[in-house]
């Protein structure tokens, strides 16, 4: 999973030599957009490559959320990320099989390009659903780890590949397990 800042400048290169290196993966992987992302025509370039901004699919029992969170970006205008979107992929229909989900996004709820006035929705949306133990982010260049007090969910976030370092996680029906990976 790339949380992110696939490119620098929102230029279709970028994306393209990024996506040149990733192909050459074993595994499949899957985006979310970024602040850079967004510049000049990156959020057209990102759409024609990689698809809708928020997005979501269930992988055995854990369903896979990728939400667009770079509030800045949209001149914190109380509509990105969308929680109205997130509450109806957070909320089961009785066909749903999945017991837990994984949320990714840009912008951790905690930082200042987040849009302050849905902060708080956010937070209750993940916590209401009672689905939501994680939620992983990148954009900060450093590791960081919340646990706040009022709720059950993990907020981590990923250092960058400049500090040559990346999250490794294991995602269980009812659990979790990172660990911080350096190369």
């Amino acid at each position: 999973m790339h949380q992110g800042d696939i490119s620098d400048f929102g230029l279709a290169k970028e994306f393209r030599w990024v996506h040149d290196i990733l192909k050459r993966l074993p595994v499949p992987y899957l985006t979310v957009i970024g602040n850079h992302d967004m510049m000049s025509n990156g959020r057209d370039v990102y759409q024609q490559m990689y698809g809708d901004l928020n997005y979501a699919f269930v992988y055995g029992k854990v369903k896979f959320i990728f939400i667009d969170t770079n509030g800045r970006e949209y001149r914190f205008n109380g509509k990105v990320p969308d929680v109205g979107w997130l509450q109806q992929q957070l909320t089961p229909t009785p066909e749903d099989t999945w017991e837990q989900a994984v949320i990714f996004s840009h912008m951790s709820p905690f930082g200042s390009d987040y849009d302050g006035k849905l902060r708080l929705p956010l937070q209750q949306a993940l916590e209401q659903s009672g689905r939501v133990q994680l939620s992983l982010h990148g954009h900060e260049h450093n590791w960081e780890f919340y646990q706040p007090e009022e709720g059950n969910i993990t907020y981590q976030i990923t250092t960058s590949m400049n500090n040559r370092g990346f999250s490794y996680i294991k995602i269980w029906s009812d659990g979790f397990k990172i660990q911080r990976m350096h190369y």
